[in-house]
């Protein structure tokens, strides 16, 4: 319809002749944009960004810097310190989502002051904090302490990156040489072997260099073979999703051919008979003997053989343990990481694409109950773990723990929506449709943008539903799902910003690395007619 060109046109300036158009153009839809609520969302996350950045640069330091800590005590309005010896966690991989914040909130708000600080982080990383191999000091195992910027950490300050997702963009803007040098020598220093693609999820010290990392030799092993390395999937996707960045960046097809022999090899290792899985493509090399599964050490072997094998046979491999925490880095985290390919445009995108939505069809298959919106613990060959009770302690729980199913919850639509709108799949679709009316969000329609009736009123606060809706009507301009995202929106706003920074009610830290205010942001982005002005993210992670 025509008004529907104007209302694009005229919401770029924000003006209120805009929503008397919306008005009459949407009425059928029960829920009208707003600018004050526009206004109050956004002014909700330049108020949260302010708050993060005046604690973080008001703490006292040894030497200046422009690092932020990780975590702010509400109460106090100051950084959260370790009881034990006071030092300020500032770990930059845990601080990505926040970059990208800054820098929607330029793009948004026309104030350069929070991309120009992003920046000085990436930079001050890149001149002062560089390790000799090209890596960073990063991630599950290294920070630094904000207050003397030593190196802080455990397990010899190894590198690690587990769903973490750096803001590769704006790394590469900052400095392209060093951006694509990290890359790579984050796959050299986790790919342990490259022929077999043994890969582990701490980094190695080796003096292969990485001239020419990407001609290397790849034999296609076949799955489960015993490994030194544990190639958990969420190091994996860390990997991948690197892959697609660099190719982004700098048009790097060798990195992508890798992203997609990596990826491959978890597609390989899925159960015979029902795609299901996997965790890990490999399994832990035996190297001594003990009696005790509460010795967790994967020196003793495959730590899910060891403790629940006696009574699940020997097809139960760590790879093929599907309860809620392995399931989600596949399922959930997983196939937004293979969207990058897609939006990339790789050369290989829509045969990625396609093992994703095989598996995730897989998944609501053989996991989601819909009389009760849960999915099943499983094992990957379809075995319905609910009731199970672990008859020894560990890696999966003491002696007695009873495994359960799992609500269904709004982190599984934002890969569920999206995967279905993007490839037609019915099956994946219709999980997303019962899953959304289950949690109060209406009807999604019988397929994208056809006969939806969301629930405008629905008291949803999730950043993850939210994204799934923004990212739906961008892959079909239905707009009845950004009105739904929008109330989302509105309620998240009204409940988790009211200390000024964003928390849910009653928390009393402030993780600066939350990605609802960057969901937030990706929908006035989204309302003013220009996504690509804020940077995304992969949401569901937490």
């Amino acid at each position: 319809m025509e008004y529907k060109i104007i209302w694009k046109a005229i919401t770029r300036t924000g003006t209120k002749i805009g929503y008397i158009i919306s008005y009459f153009g949407e009425k059928r839809y029960g829920y009208y944009m707003s600018t004050e609520n526009r206004a109050r969302r956004l002014e909700a996350v330049r108020v949260h960004a302010d708050a993060v950045i005046k604690s973080s640069l008001e703490l006292k330091r040894e030497r200046p810097s422009p690092l932020l800590a990780d975590k702010i005590d509400i109460a106090s309005g100051k950084p959260a310190a370790d009881p034990e010896d006071s030092s300020v966690a500032s770990n930059f991989a845990h601080q990505q989502d926040f970059m990208r914040v800054l820098t929607g909130l330029t793009a948004l708000t026309g104030d350069g002051k929070y991309e120009a600080l992003a920046r000085e982080n990436y930079k001050f990383h890149f001149d002062e904090l560089l390790l000799e191999n090209g890596l960073l000091r990063w991630g599950g195992h290294r920070y630094v302490d904000l207050v003397t910027l030593r190196d802080m950490g455990n397990k010899g300050l190894v590198h690690e990156l587990k769903n973490d997702f750096p803001f590769y963009e704006l790394m590469y803007s900052v400095d392209p040489k060093k951006t694509d040098t990290y890359i790579k020598a984050f796959w050299n220093a986790h790919v342990y072997e490259w022929r077999e693609l043994e890969i582990g999820r701490h980094g190695r010290e080796n003096d292969r260099g990485i001239q020419g990392i990407w001609d290397r030799e790849f034999g296609d092993p076949e799955p489960f073979a015993p490994r030194s390395g544990l190639s958990f999937l969420n190091t994996g996707n860390d990997l991948i999703y690197s892959a697609a960045k660099l190719f982004r960046c700098d048009g790097d097809t060798g990195a992508v051919k890798w992203g997609e022999n990596l990826y491959h090899m978890y597609v390989k290792s899925r159960a015979p008979g029902t795609g299901l899985g996997v965790y890990q493509f490999t399994q832990p090399i035996k190297k001594y003997d003990t009696d005790d599964c509460e010795n967790t050490f994967s020196t003793y072997g495959d730590r899910a053989k060891r403790q629940l094998g006696p009574e699940l046979g020997e097809g139960c491999l760590e790879g093929n343990v599907l309860l809620e925490g392995q399931a989600g880095t596949i399922y959930v985290i997983g196939p937004q990481v293979i969207c990058e390919y897609v939006d990339a445009g790789t050369y290989n995108a829509g045969r990625m694409l396609e093992w994703a939505r095989a598996g995730l069809a897989a998944f609501v298959r053989y996991g989601y109950v819909e009389e009760t919106n849960m999915f099943r613990p499983m094992l990957a060959d379809g075995r319905d773990l609910t009731g199970f009770e672990l008859r020894r302690g560990g890696y999966y729980g003491p002696a007695g723990r009873v495994l359960r199913r799992y609500p269904a919850s709004p982190r599984h639509l934002v890969s569920l929506i999206p995967i279905a709108a993007r490839t037609g799949d019915g099956e994946i679709w219709s999980a997303a449709r019962k899953i959304a009316r289950a949690l109060g969000l209406g009807d999604i329609g019988e397929r994208p943008g056809e006969g939806a009736a969301p629930e405008l009123g629905t008291d949803c606060a999730s950043g993850s539903a939210l994204m799934a809706f923004v990212r739906l009507y961008g892959l079909c301009g239905d707009e009845v799902y950004l009105r739904l995202a929008e109330r989302i929106g509105d309620n998240i706003a009204n409940t988790m910003f009211a200390s000024g920074f964003c928390a849910m009610p009653g928390q009393g830290i402030c993780d600066i690395n939350t990605n609802v205010p960057l969901a937030l942001l990706e929908l006035e982005a989204a309302l003013r007619g220009v996504p690509s002005d804020v940077p995304t993210t992969v949401y569901g992670r937490r």
